[in-house]
């Protein structure tokens, strides 16, 4: 090509400006869009991926089933299950076992008795094997650095926490006040796209060594495994073969006699993150089907964009139908024909992509910002680009196709005749294109409504526990006993509930927000085989039903001054039957049979409530009045005080420091707390809802693009009724008459076709739903139908305001 085609195809840009620009904006907004949510398609199945030979690396998880009923699906396992699993199976090449350790006091041990000491929410006390499965970067220190007893790994930024620049390795680390640890190694920081975040791993044999029956034990099931398989084993025939095997050699005997089964299987450490969601999670889980969902928008943003760019080029077919017909007189072959209009395309969509990479430099960090994910660098791997270059090429080579065909194939005698323009080629694929934009766009605009309202339904849903105004302050870990450290909060709870901004507190084992960590099993004393019923157990104060605002349906709570440690217990609805009582009325006053035989008396019965998430169903829960694990203090603040809530953080640290001087102030909101576990879901709405508007836009510049071509295609006829009197009414119902039929179509399509996405796609994945409404399906009809109004009308007025005599001077 010449110079000259560069100069025509510039100033054919600049004699439409309108629709030049329409036709970019619309290129680079299904560009940008495409990116971004690839962006957050690519981090969220990107997780774990990082890891050497993460194809070969699985978890443990089993589900537990008493006759026919599901108890548990559980993360957890038991200690012997990875060592049992290497040492009699040559398919496994390597194993390691970590345990939680949740809200832990960790200080630091200098000799000159400095105060350096932090509530550390999740550390990790690891076998040895975690270097050989995991991509642990060690800055310093070797893979054998939690070989031996009393050694501890930080990460880097815990390492400048504790030690500011001072080389850690070598220094003491003490744990709630009791065992030291020597820093033996200091790590980079896992990645965000990690289901395994910690900052300590502390070597395992450790506690191990305090706990050695943890060898030989199958019933203790609060250890989490992890195997890497041998190159060319299928883990499916493995888990297969090897884990009732496994059940058989060690503890099936039992299990038959309580009448319980185990289905062990191994999970793909890189499919965990988006295809697990099951107890003891060790971050919170994505959403596969969401992920998924977002993927096809944004190849749907793509195809929306060329569609547009199709529609618009297609429909100005007929402007430059005069053009091609004296190119072709002038003797211009078919095939340089489509080689121009080809070469056309690429350029106006190099032009594009040029606007849209400069535009993401400038958007990429809110987006970072908007989906949670600005902790992580290089989210987009280097094969993406190469991808994304293909997918460039290949769909600009298709969108070029079809206005190429459609205008290299015009009869020269036809077009100087003016005979295109009325043509059913003409005109019938334009009524197509503005017919899919508004199916596209009613679509959208439903699901963004059905998506906001599932997400506000969840947050705003009873789970049965009220955390209004709820503040939980970290019980701390002093070198007191437990019966100094109850002591002294019992002393502290009569000061906070002295406090003019502190209207209630309680004491308890678990916060709502987060799962249970303690089991415990009940049975009737005439249960078969003597088999208990494994439940959830609550340690709390006498309040606890009170507090949190529970319903109580039979019997009592906890009196005042009950003594803790009794025989007495409350147990949820769930808890009731899977004990086999028929009635919480049955079930208040019995007698059941606890650990060791204990007996033990229900005083009470209380609804269920959702303490971890409202995505997942209540668990069957034991509720005692014991210290035991208690953990966590909670505040219900007056609402003055709530309001000014940072005023009243300063007044109960300061009476929190009285009484435990030198120990941290940790404090959470427990509403936020609550309302973590749907960030997966707040994220995809969010994401969801910025992008339909974006292709809303996108549909909206197609069909504002076809509405005036269809106008200067008609210019001619207006400008004479005009000329005869009609009215702006009339004018605009010459240019709605055509577009009324295709928007009716869309409508009989678009929302059944939303109907069935929404209710079988997306709201299926969730417990609790909203039901579909008429007004989610409603609103998007009137919205779009106002839109379209709107642009007709617009254009109509300056039709009207245009000069009869130069319209037609120019026709």
């Amino acid at each position: 090509m010449d110079k000259n085609f560069f100069k025509l195809f510039f100033r054919n840009l600049l004699q439409h400006k309108t629709l030049s620009a329409i036709n970019i904006l619309g290129l680079v907004v299904g560009m940008l869009s495409t990116i971004l949510i690839l962006e957050y398609v690519f981090y969220e199945n990107s997780y774990d991926n990082y890891h050497d030979n993460a194809d070969r690396i699985y978890r443990v998880a089993y589900d537990r089933y008493q006759e026919e009923e599901l108890l548990w699906r559980t993360a957890n396992s038991f200690y012997p299950t990875g060592s049992y699993l290497k040492e009699n199976y040559s398919e496994v090449e390597d194993y390691f076992v970590f345990q939680r350790q949740n809200n832990i006091n960790i200080a630091l041990v200098d000799g000159y008795n400095n105060q350096v000491s932090f509530n550390e929410e999740k550390t990790y006390f690891v076998t040895e094997g975690v270097f050989n499965l995991l991509k642990v970067d060690l800055i310093k220190g070797a893979t054998s650095c939690l070989d031996d007893p009393n050694k501890v790994a930080v990460s880097e930024s815990m390492a400048k926490r504790y030690f500011g620049n001072s080389d850690p390795i070598g220094k003491l680390l003490q744990v709630n006040h009791g065992k030291t640890y020597t820093i033996s190694g200091v790590y980079k920081a896992f990645p965000s796209n990690t289901h395994l975040k910690t900052d300590f791993l502390f070597s395992f044999i450790t506690i191990l060594n305090d706990n050695p029956g943890w060898k030989s034990n199958w019933g203790f099931d609060y250890f989490t495994a992890y195997l890497k398989l041998k190159p060319g084993v299928d883990y499916k025939t493995f888990e297969a073969k090897a884990f009732p095997e496994m059940i058989a050699a060690n503890y099936g005997e039992r299990l038959k006699q309580r009448g319980i089964t185990d289905d062990y299987y191994l999970q793909p450490i890189g499919d965990i993150h988006l295809k697990s969601n099951i107890e003891y999670e060790t971050d919170e889980p994505g959403n596969q089907k969401a992920v998924d969902i977002l993927f096809a928008f944004a190849i749907f943003f793509l195809v929306v964009a060329w569609i547009n760019y199709i529609n618009l080029t297609s429909a100005r077919a007929v402007e430059r139908a005069k053009e091609i017909g004296i190119k072709k007189i002038s003797g211009i072959t078919k095939r340089n024909l489509i080689g121009q209009f080809f070469l056309e395309t690429f350029i106006l969509n190099g032009i594009c992509l040029f606007i849209t990479l400069g535009l993401l430099l400038i958007i990429q960090p809110y987006f970072l910002e908007l989906t949670k994910m600005s902790g992580h660098q290089n989210l987009l791997p280097q094969g993406f680009w190469i991808y994304a270059a293909l997918v460039f090429i290949l769909g600009t080579f298709l969108s070029a196709i079809y206005p190429s065909l459609v205008l290299s194939g015009f009869k020269p005698v036809k077009i100087l005749k003016g005979q295109y323009a009325k043509s059913v080629q003409g005109i019938q694929f334009r009524k197509v294109l503005v017919t899919f934009q508004f199916i596209i766009s009613l679509v959208l605009l439903s699901g963004t409504i059905i998506t906001y309202k599932q997400v506000d339904f969840l947050l705003q849903k009873d789970m049965g526990v009220n955390p209004k105004r709820k503040l939980v302050i970290k019980a701390p870990k002093p070198k007191d006993s437990k019966k100094e450290l109850f002591n002294k909060i019992d002393k502290l709870s009569n000061d906070f509930m002295q406090m003019p901004e502190v209207n209630d507190f309680t004491f308890i084992s678990d916060i709502p927000g987060q799962e249970i960590q303690q089991w415990y099993g009940i049975r009737k004393p005439s249960a078969e085989n003597g088999s208990t019923q494994e439940q959830f157990r609550l340690d709390v104060n006498n309040n606890f039903i009170n507090f949190f605002d529970i319903k109580l349906l039979a019997g009592r709570g906890f009196y005042k001054d009950e003594l803790e440690n009794s025989n007495k217990i409350l147990i949820n609805r769930k808890a009731m039957e899977r004990a086999g009582f028929s009635s919480p009325e049955e079930a208040v006053n019995a007698t059941v049979l606890g650990w060791r035989n204990r007996e033990l008396q229900i005083i009470g019965v209380v609804e269920d409530f959702q303490y971890y998430s409202v995505k997942v169903e209540a668990i069957p829960t034991v509720i005692m009045n014991q210290n035991g694990a208690k953990a966590y203090m909670v505040l219900e603040l007056k609402p003055g005080s709530w309001n000014n809530i940072d005023l009243a953080l300063k007044k109960l640290e300061t009476v929190f420091g009285e009484t435990f001087a030198g120990e941290p102030f940790d404090y959470l909101i427990l509403e936020d707390k609550m309302s973590k576990v749907l960030q997966s879901d707040k994220t995809f709405s969010r994401i969801f809802g910025v992008f339909s508007l974006l292709a809303i836009i996108i549909a909206s510049i197609g069909i504002l693009g076809l509405i005036i071509i269809t106008i200067k295609q008609t210019t001619k006829e207006l400008a004479i009724r005009k000329a005869h009197g009609a009215e702006s009414g009339n004018l605009f119902m010459i240019l709605s008459k055509n577009l009324i039929p295709q928007f009716v179509i869309s409508i009989i399509i678009a929302l059944p076709l939303t109907y069935y996405i929404f209710n079988n796609l997306v709201l299926s994945n969730y417990l609790h739903r909203i039901s579909l409404s008429w007004i989610y399906f409603i609103l998007p009809v009137v919205f779009m139908l106002a839109m379209f109004a709107a642009l007709v009308f617009f254009q109509t007025k300056k039709v009207i305001r245009s000069s009869i005599s130069k319209v037609l001077v120019m026709e």
